[in-house]
C-alpha cells in the first residue's frame, strides 16, 4: 500500500522522536569497569554496560550486562563508573551489540 504526502510527513516527525529517544538513551548509557575478581561471571579489569535500576541502586547493587546480552545484578563495589566521551560511549555500545 502506497502512502500519502500526510503519512509521510507523520512518519518524518515519528522520525524526529525516535532520534531523540536514541540520544536520551545514549545519554543513558553508563559503563563500569570491574574491579574485583571475587565473581567468577565477571573479568577483571573489563568494562560493562550499566543499565539504570533506580530499585537495584538502593540496595546498593548495579544491573550489568555480559556477553550474551543479559542483565544481572552485581554488588555496586565490584566496578567503577566510567566518565567517556560521547564517540567512546558509541563505539562501546556498537562493540556490545556485535558481541
Amino acid at each position: 500500500m502506497r502512502r500519502t504526502a500526510s503519512a509521510k510527513r507523520s512518519s518524518r516527525s515519528n522520525g524526529t522522536s525516535i532520534r531523540a529517544q536514541k540520544h536520551r538513551q545514549r545519554l543513558d548509557l553508563r559503563f563500569a569497569l570491574c574491579i574485583t575478581d571475587l565473581e567468577p561471571d565477571l573479568e577483571l579489569g573489563k568494562v560493562y554496560r550499566a543499565l539504570p535500576d533506580a530499585r537495584a541502586a538502593e540496595d546498593k547493587y548495579v544491573r550489568i550486562v555480559d556477553e550474551s546480552g543479559e542483565d544481572y545484578l552485581y554488588p555496586e563495589q565490584y566496578f567503577t563508573f566510567l566518565e567517556l566521551p560521547e564517540e567512546a560511549k558509541t563505539a562501546l555500545s556498537a562493540n556490545a551489540h556485535h558481541s
